[in-house]
């Protein structure tokens, strides 16, 4: 199979339609030997096991495309008003956290607070919201930056789940299937706040190609399992609809009523296109 050497990935997410979605093992075969196999156009099919395997491909591009350094990484929170949340923000080396390393950290536009990290790499902040809305969180360690997203939701707000694996992998393979999305997506967004999942591709890859690709702002959260539909009830934060892969509609269905997949699912609805979910959520055409 012929090889594309490393030094071509100029553009990884788009070079992604040239791929071979092979196993996971033999991509990091053929990375380990500085290139990876290239296919004159095997098609990509609709299953859950391709769609993980597609995600896991682009974070290998991803990451081989990327130089290792060091850095400080913030994380997105979402809470209610009144309701305390720990801000929590990494320090790392070139390939691990690193601790001990001193952090200012600012809330939009108020004074900085001095942390330090733990030696795990770890720094927590508690911080208690008055208000509802959107927080800018910056933390600068050294020479590096980061920036997140605290989204405050006071009831009756609702907010909207998006799985970036299953209700975005069209997006990050066609033009015509990201603009649908996106357009879609900035309509809903005028009506309920977005949370973006990410199971596989991980909050900072994912931010970084939503925002390349001028996608609504929100939080970017990492789901693990269903426990985190029920953290969102003990918080009393209100779910539209989750829109995504059958694992996560399974992982929802005793907290969400209104859950939508692009892909055949035994727990939610089967949807063919973002303008069905519009009309769905708002009984508007995506036109309107």
């Amino acid at each position: 199979m012929p090889c594309m050497p490393k030094s071509h990935l100029t553009n990884p997410v788009k070079l992604m339609t040239k791929i071979v979605i092979s196993p996971v093992v033999h991509i990091a075969d053929h990375s380990r030997k500085g290139c990876f196999p290239v296919s004159s156009g095997r098609k990509i099919g609709d299953g859950g096991s391709k769609a993980l395997l597609i995600m896991a491909a682009i974070v290998a591009l991803l990451w081989m495309a990327s130089p290792a350094a060091a850095d400080v990484v913030v994380f997105d929170q979402i809470t209610t008003v009144n309701q305390s949340v720990f801000i929590k923000i990494m320090t790392k080396g070139r390939f691990f956290p690193a601790g001990g390393q001193r952090i200012a950290l600012r809330i939009d536009s108020g004074q900085p607070r001095q942390l330090l990290s733990g030696g795990d790499g770890y720094a927590y902040y508690k911080f208690t919201p008055v208000k509802s809305g959107t927080f800018q969180i910056e933390a600068v360690s050294g020479d590096n930056r980061s920036s997140g997203i605290i989204l405050v939701v006071r009831p009756p707000e609702k907010v909207l789940v998006i799985d970036a694996e299953g209700g975005l992998r069209a997006a990050a393979l066609s033009e015509q299937s990201r603009s649908e999305s996106l357009d879609a997506l900035k309509q809903l967004s005028r009506r309920f706040r977005l949370i973006y999942l990410t199971r596989w591709v991980g909050p900072q890859m994912l931010k970084k190609w939503l925002a390349e690709k001028k996608f609504p702002s929100a939080v970017v959260l990492k789901w693990k399992d269903s426990d985190f539909f029920e953290r969102l009830r003990q918080r009393k934060i209100s779910i539209a609809a989750v829109i995504g892969s059958d694992s996560l509609l399974e992982a929802s269905r005793e907290h969400v009523e209104r859950r939508y997949s692009f892909n055949e699912t035994s727990h939610g609805t089967l949807v063919k296109d973002w303008s069905e979910i519009i009309k769905l959520l708002t009984g508007r055409n995506q036109t309107e």
